[in-house]
């Protein structure tokens, strides 16, 4: 009857009427009556030699390659900045600098602090920080893009021989998958892209060659100074190196492999020839000139 008690459980059959017949708080029951008569159980761990780790271990990564370097780069950038926001928000907690500079963020050596206070206490971080406010109070929506530029996508299509379309770098970057379906993360950029095909088409129809920089400026209220070049970046410059040169290997991988069908087939219409000749000594000798013509 206790140990009933104990798990919840009714002690008479009249107190169950009505209830739902479920189990009830029996996690741990045996174990605390066990503890209660023998006392709290011994755990004993082995020695065992521990092995140092590195990144080694199971991946050989060659830092040098840009694409890795410049994984390496992005990822260390956005932990630093994502740092330094937490740090930021922490110094605008207090009324006063000299306030925040008596309480420093945590794992943050009381030199760094300081000099991350007057930092922060900047008429220049200020600026920043207020023009950065007011930017992003102005955008409607964001993107999926990435850090990229928008105009550096433009300028690596190019250099990689595939047409570059505005409108439809728009499109990229402005969707995603979800469960298997592409999907708009805004309905806002999925009407101005109708509107930008739209006006495109329209132009088309029109007997014109529609300029898509302006379609593109017209329907965003963008100023045409966004479009003057941007220079490439050292990492960016590195990335499409890396891609024309992959670029020409598969192309001379392509070279060799028609250069190989060419001959196959040679060799295929010398062996038919032959072939015929054996079997039809009286062929007439025309088929010299025919071979030669192949």
């Amino acid at each position: 009857m206790e140990r009933m008690e104990r798990l919840g459980a009714p002690t008479n059959a009249g107190s169950a009427l009505g209830k739902r017949n479920v189990r009830g708080r029996s996690r741990g029951i045996d174990l605390d009556d066990w503890i209660a008569h023998h006392g709290k159980l011994p755990i004993k761990f082995s020695d065992v030699a521990r092995q140092k780790s590195s990144k080694d271990d199971k991946f050989e990564l060659d830092i040098t390659r840009p694409s890795i370097k410049k994984y390496l780069n992005d990822c260390m950038a956005r932990r630093y900045s994502n740092y330094r926001t937490q740090m930021s928000a922490h110094f605008k907690k207090f009324e006063t600098i000299e306030e925040a500079r008596l309480k420093p963020f945590e794992n943050v050596s009381p030199e760094n602090w300081l000099w991350l206070c007057d930092h922060f206490f900047s008429e220049k971080f200020k600026k920043r920080s207020a023009a950065g406010l007011n930017n992003r109070k102005q955008v409607e929506y964001n993107h999926c893009g990435g850090s990229r530029a928008f105009q550096v996508r433009l300028e690596k299509k190019k250099v990689l021989g595939v047409q570059a379309s505005k409108i439809q770098t728009f499109h990229d970057t402005h969707t995603h998958i979800k469960e298997g379906q592409r999907v708009w993360i805004s309905e806002t950029a999925h009407v101005q892209y109708d509107k930008m095909v739209e006006m495109y088409e329209q132009g088309i129809v029109g007997g014109g060659t529609p300029d898509e920089n302006e379609i593109y400026d017209e329907v965003l209220k963008r100023k045409s100074k966004r479009h003057r070049n941007r220079r490439l970046s050292d990492e960016e410059t590195e990335e499409l190196f890396a891609l024309l040169a992959t670029k020409d290997d598969k192309i001379k991988q392509c070279e060799d492999q028609v250069q190989q069908m060419k001959e196959d087939a040679a060799s295929f219409r010398q062996n038919v020839l032959n072939q015929v000749l054996d079997r039809n000594p009286n062929v007439d000798a025309n088929l010299d000139t025919i071979q030669e013509d192949a």
